[in-house]
């Protein structure tokens, strides 16, 4: 990860190469995982990090327990409490990972010997300084004394990348306002059309490609991309991000699509042959990370995407094994429960495969629920809810309970893998939920959807 750092230290235009050179040694990589700390608070601050990948928060802890976060720090940034570290007291803050992440970090005495054998670090080091005053007066400016509408505004404009990557409690810690308090400012926002891209997807939606392929928009920043007649297999695009992608045959109707309308990364609720199909291809063509759940990581890197079929040796699973899975696609970035894809949060909802997963947008009760039901039967295309076949999927009990945790969520709108987009009026989907569970206490097996 030094070569990070090198062409970071090169940007500055503050060394020669032969200083970087001699510089990065001194630099250690560590590795974090989400939730590990870099820096705890009231313990003797040791080192000075720079972020290769990933991304941490600072805070302090209150009285009652509670973190104040006073800032993010990203890729090509460093983090540390630097006043704790000159003079190698106790930290008054905690620095931690929210992202797997890759830390390269210099001690104390190490980044002392450099400042002396490297004059033109300390023109390093004071630029640092004068960015760090610059984000604080910038906060003060941006975020102090205003209310909570203004300051997601605020953010929304002058810091997006903390909406993509920073979880909903951390963000809200951030700008000093509660978690319901932000809700509703979410709601706000997109409930006045406050950020001034409908009528940019407006223009979008009205282009013949567009009208000729089946996009729809559903809701604010999602859209429905339906890739083969009677919605019969279907992408997704929530707030810059492509939700599946089909089959392999997929890859020209979606790479149009994303040719209007820009993504920056790419999520599959489960690597099967009708979510991955062209994951591989667009993720190059388009130069964006791909992310899955840690238990989807194997079929997604290896493109074996049937292997967790029941029955791997059916005709339909060899059939798609050979005509609709992709190739496979090194994952960039694993999810988990409650980690957030925008303002969408991750739910684990196992069963149809071991790593699937959900998204749920809290305020509008927008729910992506992948594969965990359909809305139509896969053999007569008719629409209406089912539970996903047996061939396909690995544990149905386990599907089952699934199921009913997204019940509880009362989702307003449900997005399917497979079938129309659905509102869920009177409580539809929770009735369906019930149906099923009861009959799962019956017989201890379902079998809605043939195989």
């Amino acid at each position: 990860m030094t070569h990070v750092l090198t062409n970071y230290l090169l940007s500055t235009g503050k060394l020669s190469m032969e200083e970087i050179s001699f510089s990065v040694q001194f630099f250690k990589p560590t590795y974090l995982k989400k939730g590990d700390f870099f820096i705890r608070e009231d313990e003797p601050c040791r080192h000075v990090g720079f972020i290769a990948s990933g991304a941490v928060k600072a805070y302090a802890l209150d009285r009652e327990g509670k973190e104040n976060i006073t800032c993010f720090k990203f890729e090509n940034e460093f983090a540390t409490s630097f006043p704790e570290f000159v003079a190698q007291k106790e930290s008054r803050r905690s620095i931690r990972a929210i992202e797997d992440s890759v830390i390269c970090s210099i001690s104390y005495a190490d980044y002392y010997y450099l400042l002396l054998q490297v004059i033109a670090w300390n023109g390093v080091v004071k630029s640092l300084m004068e960015r760090e005053y610059s984000q604080k007066e910038s906060y003060l400016l941006n975020y102090n004394n205003r209310s909570a509408l203004d300051k997601y505004r605020r953010v929304l404009s002058s810091e997006p990348m903390l909406i993509q990557r920073v979880a909903t409690q951390d963000l809200a810690s951030y700008l000093g306002i509660t978690q319901r308090s932000l809700t509703r400012a979410k709601q706000q926002i997109f409930r006045l059309g406050i950020l001034g891209q409908m009528s940019f997807y407006s223009s979008v939606l009205q282009c013949r490609f567009v009208q000729k392929i089946m996009l729809r928009q559903i809701a604010p920043e999602v859209f429905q991309l339906s890739l083969l007649p009677r919605n019969s297999i279907n992408c997704y695009i929530i707030e810059g991000v492509l939700v599946d992608s089909g089959i392999r045959n997929s890859y020209s109707t979606i790479k149009k699509t994303l040719q209007e309308i820009p993504v920056y990364q790419h999520i599959l609720t489960h690597a099967h042959p009708d979510h991955q199909g062209c994951s591989g291809q667009l993720c190059a063509e388009f130069a964006i990370p791909l992310l899955c759940h840690p238990d989807e990581v194997f079929r997604t890197e290896t493109g074996l995407v049937t292997k967790d079929y029941p029955d791997r040796n059916h005709w339909l699973a060899k059939l798609q094994q050979k005509y609709w899975s992709g190739q496979g696609h090194r994952v960039n970035r694993t999810v988990v429960e409650k980690d957030m894809i925008g303002s969408f949060q991750v739910i684990e909802t196992p069963g149809h495969s071991a790593g699937h997963i959900s998204l749920f947008r809290e305020y509008d009760g927008v729910l992506i629920i992948g594969d965990a039901a359909t809305n139509m039967n896969l053999l007569t295309t008719k629409s209406g809810l089912h539970l996903p076949p047996n061939l396909f999927t690995s544990d149905q009990q386990l599907n089952m309970r699934s199921l009913q945790k997204l019940a509880k969520l009362n989702p307003a709108i449900i997005c399917f893998g497979h079938g129309p987009v659905m509102t869920n009026t009177g409580r539809k989907f929770e009735r369906f939920v019930a149906e099923c569970s009861s009959k799962f206490s019956l017989r201890g097996k379902v079998s809605l959807n043939p195989d």
